[in-house]
């Protein structure tokens, strides 16, 4: 899912979203997908929105985990946010034999959640072109106040994906 801050608030992108008259079909989300069915929603609907991002981007990723999207050796200007620090997301997956082969992917976190709007954990002067979390939504007590807190992230311009 992505969104951009428009004069009403958030409005949805329409990059690989395909439409049927007035109405969006989005897919499941893509966890639930297996084998063929999982590689088309992939391919037609995530990938497009994130290969557009610059490789110099200011990045804001939320909820990486043991797995995250963005590489701070790949990428110079991302932070990552997540619910603990970097040592310990490794004390926390490396006895979870389903992901411990994992851990060498987590990466430094740069601001630790503490229940605080988003926002508040970031310095005023540090804006993002791109906000990307996975499996973050679902988390959320307040969707609305999550994703105004999200918007006062970006710098012009700047999108959510989500």
């Amino acid at each position: 899912r992505c969104a951009t801050p428009g004069p009403g608030g958030f409005e949805p992108c329409t990059a690989g979203v395909r439409t049927s008259g007035m109405t969006a079909r989005i897919p499941r989300p893509a966890k639930w997908l297996t084998g063929r069915r999982r590689w088309r929603v992939l391919s037609r609907q995530v990938r497009p929105l994130l290969s557009g991002i610059a490789l110099n981007a200011k990045i804001l990723e939320i909820g990486g985990g043991y797995n995250p999207l963005f590489l701070k050796s790949d990428h110079p200007q991302i932070h990552h946010l997540d619910h603990c620090s970097a040592d310990e997301l490794r004390q926390k997956y490396a006895s979870d034999p389903v992901v411990a082969h994992l851990i060498g992917r987590i990466q430094e976190v740069d601001f630790v959640f503490n229940g605080a709007p988003i926002d508040e954990l970031v310095p005023a002067s540090l804006r993002f072109d791109v906000v990307y979390g996975s499996h973050v939504l679902e988390h959320q007590v307040d969707l609305i106040g999550h994703l105004q807190s999200l918007e006062r992230l970006l710098a012009p311009g700047g999108r959510v994906i989500e």
